[in-house]
């Protein structure tokens, strides 16, 4: 066996030390570490293993569940804790840019305030009829709500920073906090927001590429 093994035959090797591996014919029926659901299928065929985990399904590649039952069907024995631990490939660190770090945190609602008012400044605008009060431009009634999430206070304490959001010429008009929860209802801008969200993760498409596995 390897002096190093892999974040999915390590974790094969602790289904293995927990719990009872069922063979049914040719398939194994390997429990779900959370519990939470039922035994997971797997095909050990040398050439091409198959289990019905998401994260099988996902990446197409060995899972913790395969792993699982090569190691049951070699009759290895299963590791210690401390055997684990050294046999764990060593783990990544990055040096942190301090300066870098703190600009950031400390100009983030700024530049977050920036950021989406240019993504509302391409919000369609319906046609409002003659008739009655002017309505809130939607692309302040999207800001507001947004903005609102983003700050986790409630909708009354967020209006101070909704105010200083106009003045900062963020928005043209500042709503009241019972409009904002009113556009929260609308269903309406359930495509708008979803267009929004996949053109603000544009910048980072060829960047974000790892994702975590199953656990």
């Amino acid at each position: 066996m390897p002096d190093t093994l892999s974040p999915r035959e390590l974790l094969g090797q602790r289904i293995v030390a927990k719990a009872k591996l069922v063979k049914r014919g040719t398939v194994w029926m390997v429990p779900s570490e959370s519990g939470n659901r039922s035994p997971y299928e797997v095909s050990p065929d040398p050439e091409q293993p198959h289990c019905t985990c998401p994260d099988h399904e996902t990446h197409g590649g060995k899972c913790k569940h395969i792993f699982a039952v090569e190691c049951a069907m070699r009759g290895d024995h299963a590791l210690s804790g401390s055997e684990m631990s050294r046999r764990r490939p060593p783990k990544k660190t990055y040096p942190q840019k301090w300066r870098a770090y703190n600009a950031a945190q400390t100009h983030e609602k700024e530049k977050f305030q920036e950021l989406l008012r240019d993504l509302c400044r391409d919000v369609k605008k319906p046609v409002q009829s003659r008739n009655g009060r002017p309505r809130l431009p939607l692309e302040d009634a999207i800001f507001a709500a947004c903005f609102k999430v983003y700050s986790t206070v409630s909708a009354r304490r967020f209006m101070t920073d909704l105010r200083n959001a106009q003045e900062a010429g963020f928005i043209s008009r500042t709503p009241h906090f019972n409009t904002i929860f009113h556009y929260f209802e609308d269903h309406n801008l359930t495509p708008i927001l979803r267009e929004m969200i996949a053109l603000s993760s544009m910048p980072l498409k060829d960047l974000e590429t790892n994702f975590a596995v199953d656990s």
